[in-house]
């Protein structure tokens, strides 16, 4: 057993949790662009994201199924890896304001808050590829909602083996004029946020 009080920090390599190992007292593990945390064991700390991981292998690597009950916050566009037939059960936040791209043939289960920050054109949406997530337990909690873009992507499962379970439990910061929309002709294979065109709409034929 490791036990330390400060912060691990990855960067341009890997921080491996065997099976049975675990990390106490930290207060958070963060993986820097080129840093990959991988974990075949229990986790006890908070996780910030960014960035691809070392050699693309995912900035967290799930080997093994957990419970995640620590947030995990993505701090610049980041990756998570989840092996194949494991699955990742969130009961703390996903935090952040950035894309999440998760892959690896396993499924991401959310039962906490997202967190949903607007910054003009950008919020955080999840992209899957080849992996499942559900979102039935889920709380989606969108702040900073504006009118700088009319369409904001929540989750994009156009890739092969991706797949989107449910739709959330709770939606909170969702101002007048605006909708969730899912697998619609426009944007197929995609949950997102929506504004309708203001004024006068005119068909040319």
């Amino acid at each position: 057993m490791l036990s330390f009080t400060g912060e691990w920090r990855v960067d341009n390599g890997v921080l491996y949790w065997p099976e049975y190992h675990r990390c106490y007292n930290a207060s958070a593990v963060r993986v820097m662009s080129g840093g990959t945390f991988r974990l075949d064991s229990p986790n006890t700390e908070a996780v910030i994201l960014n960035g691809t991981g070392y050699a693309g292998g995912g900035a967290f690597h799930v080997q093994r199924s957990i419970t995640q009950a620590q947030p995990i916050t993505v701090a610049s566009d980041a990756t998570m890896r989840i092996d194949s037939g494991q699955t990742v059960t969130m009961t703390a936040a996903l935090n952040g304001s950035r894309m999440l791209t998760v892959f690896g043939g396993g499924t991401l289960d959310l039962n906490n808050t997202w967190t949903y920050p607007i910054s003009g054109t950008n919020a955080n949406g999840i992209i899957l590829n080849n992996v499942g997530l559900d979102i039935s337990g889920c709380t989606l909690s969108i702040t900073n909602l504006g009118e700088t873009a009319r369409q904001y992507v929540i989750v994009d499962y156009s890739a092969a083996g991706a797949s989107l379970t449910g739709s959330f439990a709770v939606t909170n910061g969702l101002q007048d004029g605006w909708r969730i929309l899912q697998d619609t002709a426009k944007f197929p294979k995609q949950l997102y946020l929506e504004r309708p065109a203001f004024g006068t709409v005119i068909m040319i034929k």
